[in-house]
């Protein structure tokens, strides 16, 4: 296969989209934990409640 050098502005480009990806990340990532903790409180009121 024969693959061609990229050039420094689509380098940057590149550089670009992984910043944006990083970020959509960190942001899911955040959702994730706060639904996580969401849960985890709903589970451990559950437990409490069938513990009485």
């Amino acid at each position: 296969m024969n693959q061609k050098a990229l050039d420094e502005n689509e380098i940057l480009e590149i550089l670009e989209l992984a910043k944006v990806a990083e970020q959509k990340m960190k942001e899911a990532s955040e959702i994730a934990t706060g639904m996580s903790e969401k849960c985890q409180s709903w589970y451990e009121a559950m437990r409490s409640v069938k513990t009485k």
